[in-house]
């Protein structure tokens, strides 16, 4: 997989859950991994093609969910990162 076949889905409701994300998106291709950080209102979703990213961000950017409109782009290396996880975890002694 490429980061090409990762959107980055913002603005999401509060009661968005991972079945929401999936009955709007999968129209597009098959969902490789669907990522909820529900904490920001997000979601990563991994593609298993670009083409397919590329629709469903054609398609869902400025779409509706729950009344509230989202904004997809595709993900970047830093929406990719886990930043609850510590980068560095050993001791530099």
């Amino acid at each position: 997989m490429t980061d090409r076949c990762i959107i980055l889905v913002s603005n999401l409701p509060p009661q968005t859950t991972e079945q929401t994300i999936k009955d709007a998106f999968v129209i597009f291709g098959d969902l490789a991994d669907i990522k909820m950080k529900m904490d920001r209102n997000q979601a990563l979703i991994e593609f298993n093609y670009e083409s397919d990213a590329e629709a469903a961000i054609d398609n869902m950017d400025g779409a509706e969910i729950y009344g509230q409109t989202i904004y997809c782009t595709f993900a970047t290396k830093g929406n990719l990162v886990d930043k609850t996880k510590p980068v560095w975890d050993g001791n530099l002694n």
